[in-house]
């Protein structure tokens, strides 16, 4: 709660030990905002910590795709992205995988016996193409998807996988990283993508019409904001007190406004 109050500006609502060296926070709808939709019945969902294992298993998945690349040799030709894995280590030749001719000449090759079921020979180099095509291998998308995601700088990325990048290059990918229709844009960005692609996970869609990211972020404050008013009621505060108390933390909060959140009904999660 701490963080989710402080990051929307309503840092005024915590304890007062948890106050210091904040910034003072602006005036409540300064920002243009975006009516709150209707309250509706609350329903919990389920906790993402639930899915921590799985969450665990694709970070490992994650580390040995890193380690994988490591091993990639990449190139660009007829406008199709072309790779080489290159491994080199201890190779282990089972007989059941060889016609009895060809089994009989690896033994002869590398003088074992070919009454073994097996043997293994060491530094063994094997390549091994990737499919050609307009787009660079699937591991290489998903770490350089991950990356964007996680909002690291786009250019410390760009320094080594596009050392003749210019500034609209890094404008354009941005552009792809960022864009909404919602704003104008001629497309989705990754961002955008991804979180519809998570609300359907969560078996929600959310269509074209989704707020600006400004509004959103409005909406959300007012949703966090009347979530602190159903639970303050809860905890036996009359409005005044509340609104009064919203008003100590530097917010501006008409009546109106209070009497419009307070109708919503919204809930925090419960934990």
């Amino acid at each position: 709660m701490y963080f989710r109050l402080k990051r929307w500006g309503f840092a005024g609502l915590l304890p007062p030990e948890r106050q210091e060296e904040l910034p003072k926070p602006t005036a409540f709808g300064a920002e243009p905002k975006q009516r709150s939709r209707g309250s509706g019945p609350y329903e919990e969902m389920p906790g993402a910590s639930g899915a921590a294992d799985l969450f665990g298993e694709m970070l490992d998945e994650l580390r040995g795709t890193v380690r994988l690349v490591e091993d990639l040799s990449l190139g660009y030709q007829g406008k199709r992205f072309v790779g080489m894995y290159t491994f080199e280590g201890d190779w282990t030749l089972p007989r059941s995988s060889y016609s009895v001719q060809r089994w009989q000449e690896l033994c002869r090759q590398y003088g074992q016996d070919p009454n073994v079921e097996s043997f293994s020979i060491s530094g063994v180099t094997s390549n091994h193409p990737t499919e050609a095509g307009p787009y660079p291998p699937r591991e290489v998308v998903v770490l350089i998807a991950a990356y964007a995601l996680t909002g690291r700088p786009i250019e410390p990325l760009l320094k080594v996988l596009y050392p003749g990048h210019s500034e609209a290059d890094i404008e354009d990918i941005n552009k792809r990283r960022y864009e909404t229709q919602f704003s104008g844009g001629s497309r989705d960005g990754l961002l955008r993508t991804a979180q519809q692609f998570a609300a359907a996970v969560y078996g929600r869609k959310v269509g074209k019409g989704s707020p600006r990211e400004e509004s959103a972020r409005e909406s959300a404050r007012e949703h966090l904001l009347a979530c602190h008013i159903t639970k303050r009621r809860e905890a036996g505060l009359t409005d005044e007190e509340i609104r009064q108390e919203i008003l100590d933390s530097g917010r501006e909060l008409s009546n109106e406004d209070f009497a419009r959140l307070a109708k919503l009904e919204r809930r925090f999660p419960t934990t």
